[in-house]
């Protein structure tokens, strides 16, 4: 069971943006869609206007000099004479969606010219092959007058540079949105690493009180307030502690000197053992209030090394405890607390179960005993400060209940994490590099 666990899921910019880059891209993809299709109806309006307007003045020129119709033709403007209307014009049956509007145009058009809008007929036909209009209407020479043009104009975004204009200001909106956003959530940002940090026991320096919005400048002024007030309160308490600490190893030394005068050897040792009991719970009790407020810098630690001095400095004291791992793997952290993170638990190891065996991976730190442990979901209870599990109780060992404290303290402040697995044949607690 960890002690610690990250806070999952995405950052607040991320998922801001995220929704602002989707709702942009749906409305500039509908307002595309629609302006496209627009400016393609009008477009084939305008077209479709213009043919009729071409037909009317190229039937006045065929009925003065009908000699000129080949000079007239043209791959995509083509016009034949018929003595008689079709039924229906080319391709009728293939027509555009949008058809009756044209024909609406078109008649328009044609009824300022005075044309028998019964003898009209008009398709605008999108398929087979290009888009092409078939407009057919009578001649003033006789007959009728077909006309096939051909056309681009209903090809979707075909040459829309507007389009192309309404997506680099869209880009250009967006991102200057996710720069003031990224400023603001910037700050917020610095709110939570500040809040961790001040957690953890380690005030930073103030948070900006001039930058960004009222509300922002507000908090914090509110919070630096409240990191000045924990900060004092914190010092307060060391330095009660201490003194504390101090008065009371004079009283054990006077005691400790008279101990000495005591004749009975068994009653003198044990009294000894009291006052050795009794300066331990001390020392342990203003470690445990240094460490949350610890001021010791951050450096690169040769991490195996540490562990290979811990054990053979126990091996001498002839513990029983053995390490493996590299010979050399270095991390960021304050070396005297994580020296004493592993010191409190080889030492829980070596007096719960006698034998402790320290293995380092590029990973994680594991400490294995043959002790019964604690069952995990104690966890939380086995950490909290001056608590001492029934199992460490009802074997009557010296402690203080502080040692698993101060090693989760200094695993929070390095940002690891503190496991503890109940094996078949021991207790293993693993230090993690998360």
């Amino acid at each position: 069971m960890a002690a610690e666990a990250r806070a999952p899921g995405r950052s607040l910019f991320s998922r801001v943006a995220l929704v602002l880059v989707a709702a942009f891209a749906a409305l500039h993809i509908a307002g595309f869609y629609f302006y496209g299709h627009e400016r393609m109806l009008t477009n084939a309006r305008t077209f479709a206007e213009g043919v009729a307007e071409r037909a009317l003045q190229l039937d006045n020129l065929l009925a003065a000099q009908p000699e000129l119709l080949p000079l007239l033709q043209s791959e995509g403007f083509q016009i034949n004479r018929l003595a008689t209307a079709p039924a229906e014009p080319e391709g009728f049956g293939n027509r555009w969606p949008h058809n009756p509007e044209i024909v609406v145009a078109v008649q328009e058009r044609l009824r300022r010219a005075n044309v028998d809008l019964s003898q009209v007929g008009v398709a605008y036909v999108t398929r087979p092959g290009p888009a092409r209009l078939s407009l057919v209407l009578p001649s003033r020479s006789g007959g009728f007058l077909q006309i096939l043009a051909v056309t681009r104009v209903t090809q979707f975004g075909r040459g829309s540079r507007a389009g192309i204009s309404m997506t680099l200001v869209l880009v250009g909106v967006i991102g200057l949105m996710l720069y003031m956003m990224r400023r603001l959530t910037g700050q917020l940002s610095r709110f939570s690493v500040a809040a961790e940090r001040l957690g953890r026991g380690r005030a930073g320096d103030p948070l900006p009180e001039g930058i960004g919005p009222a509300e922002l400048r507000r908090a914090s002024v509110a919070f630096n307030r409240m990191q000045a007030r924990v900060v004092s309160l914190l010092d307060e308490r060391s330095n009660m502690l201490a003194g504390v600490s101090h008065d009371l190893r004079t009283l054990c030394t006077r005691l400790g000197l008279r101990i000495e005068y005591i004749q009975d050897s068994g009653q003198r040792e044990k009294a000894q053992q009291d006052i050795l009991l009794m300066t331990d719970i001390l020392d342990q009790a203003l470690t445990f209030a240094r460490d949350e407020h610890t001021d010791e810098a951050f450096a690169q630690i040769d991490i195996s090394s540490l562990l290979a001095s811990l054990v053979h400095g126990l091996q001498d004291q002839n513990c029983d405890v053995t390490y493996a791992g590299p010979d050399h793997m270095v991390l960021a952290g304050q070396r005297l607390a994580v020296t004493r993170l592993f010191a409190n638990i080889v030492d829980n190891a070596l007096k719960y179960g006698g034998r402790a065996e320290v293995v380092l991976t590029d990973k994680a730190v594991t400490i294995f005993d043959p002790g019964p442990g604690f069952d995990p979901r104690q966890t939380e209870q086995a950490l909290a400060p001056y608590v001492r599990l029934q199992a460490a109780r009802s074997q009557n060992l010296p402690g203080t209940g502080l040692g698993l404290a101060i090693a989760d303290n200094v695993c929070r402040r390095h940002g690891w994490l503190l496991e503890f697995e109940q094996l078949a044949d021991g207790f293993e607690v693993a230090v993690i590099f998360a």
